[in-house]
């Protein structure tokens, strides 16, 4: 995902892929579906700003039967921490989330995932609170010690 976002913001086409499993097989089989979907018919180009979220259901659960456009879900984790050794003999913790089923909409990227579809969630980064920031947004140092 960062080097997606790293890509947006310098204007590049950008697309984030996510395998939500860990056999090489389904990794194949994301990445075969992904180029025959850049070349086909229904790939559009991220627009300038936006880039393209993609999530992969695990293939133990079966070939996928839809790709569906949703928004953005909530994502919940279970959170295990690992104690690990690094290379030079010192200890760290790795955290290990498990992705949780939330009941989450099949509308979202997470409740589509978890109903066994392939999810595209089209992102764009701009996070400001636009409702926050007051009608006068410049304010005189002066006005503060006045």
């Amino acid at each position: 995902m960062s080097a997606a976002m790293e890509g947006m913001f310098l204007g590049v086409p950008s697309i984030a892929l996510s395998y939500d499993g860990q056999d090489s097989e389904g990794l194949k089989w994301a990445a075969e579906f992904t180029q025959r979907w850049i070349h086909s018919q229904w790939f559009r180009v991220p627009p300038t700003g936006v880039l393209y979220n993609v999530n992969f259901p695990a293939l133990s659960r079966g070939v996928p039967a839809f790709m569906r456009w949703v928004r953005l879900g909530r994502h919940e984790y279970a959170n295990d921490f690992h104690k690990r050794v690094d290379p030079r003999g010192r200890e760290y913790f790795w955290l290990a989330g498990r992705p949780q089923d939330t009941g989450e909409d099949v509308n979202t990227d997470v409740g589509a995932l978890m109903a066994g579809n392939i999810t595209i969630t089209p992102l764009h980064m701009d996070a400001t609170a636009y409702g926050v920031i007051p009608e006068t947004t410049a304010i005189t140092i002066d006005a503060l010690f006045n």
